[in-house]
């Protein structure tokens, strides 16, 4: 994966690095490891990803990478009922 960044060309690694590319030559960025497989990753902005089940991440260079809950474009989770469970709870 790759994303166009003021700083020029970053891209991501099959094994979860960051690089950058800085007076002709790739420079790999200070970020902590990943905490998910590469190959779970949807979206990928640098210090931001999502994941396949909707859940996103932010990097924090004190705390490293942390889950910032559910996308907001994504699917959450429900439960289904029956019509007859629904007209049940009003009786």
């Amino acid at each position: 994966m790759s994303v166009s960044s003021e700083n020029g060309l970053i891209a991501l690694d099959e094994t979860g690095h960051s690089w950058r590319i800085q007076g002709g030559s790739w420079i790999e960025n200070a970020l902590a490891p990943l905490p998910v497989p590469v190959a779970e990753i949807k979206l990928w902005a640098v210090e931001y990803f999502v994941t396949y089940d909707n859940t996103a991440w932010s990097y924090d260079p004190t705390n490293g990478w942390e889950s910032i809950g559910p996308w907001p474009g994504g699917a959450s989770p429900v439960s289904s009922t029956t019509w007859g469970t629904l007209k049940a709870g009003y009786r």
